[in-house]
């Protein structure tokens, strides 16, 4: 029986390493697989890495800390508008990360980074707990998340039927995706 290769591959590293030995294993695992197309990102006491050999990826991890309400009022101005409807509740402050890592991870796709209009990102989520964004009712892709261990990662792998980068469809399938603590 052959081994069905994988078209894209989420890795999760402990940041009890110092950051400098992250970023070589991190390049040593890009060289060794050699992708098309890879994203990292940092938070807390982890690193995140996506890779895939067929369409661009983004990633984004986010650390779930509680935030004063002089942070939330910074974020909440810069990032989300009245749709978003974030408060200061604890429950609230759980969607504020999920939300946060949804829309960075989007502008990251795009390339933008921080100069993309964050309030001008929407989010819906549909029944398969996906996420579709888009920017200005245009660029519209499909964001996962998965939450391990008090933090959120945010992802974007459009291996799946919909739209791909370009907003135009695909019927490549989700199941090549996994998820991999190491």
């Amino acid at each position: 029986m052959g081994m069905k290769k994988l078209r894209s591959e989420i890795y999760l590293l402990e940041k009890n390493i110092s950051k400098e030995n992250q970023r070589i294993y991190f390049n040593q695992l890009i060289k060794c697989k050699n992708p098309k197309f890879f994203s990292k990102s940092y938070s807390g006491n982890y690193a995140a890495l996506i890779t895939s050999s067929i369409c661009p990826v983004s990633i984004d991890i986010e650390k779930k800390k509680p935030l004063t309400h002089e942070q939330m009022d910074i974020f909440i101005s810069f990032m989300f508008n009245c749709k978003d409807c974030i408060s200061y509740s604890k429950a609230q402050q759980e969607n504020f990360f999920k939300l946060w890592g949804i829309k960075e991870v989007y502008s990251k796709y795009f390339g933008e980074g921080l100069y993309i209009d964050f309030k001008e990102i929407s989010i819906e989520q549909d029944e398969l707990n996906r996420y579709k964004v888009s920017y200005k009712n245009k660029n519209h892709v499909t964001v996962k998340i998965v939450e391990q261990n008090n933090y959120v990662v945010a992802y974007i792998c459009n291996h799946f039927k919909g739209e791909n980068k370009n907003g135009n469809k695909n019927d490549r399938s989700s199941k090549s995706v996994s998820f991999r603590e190491k």
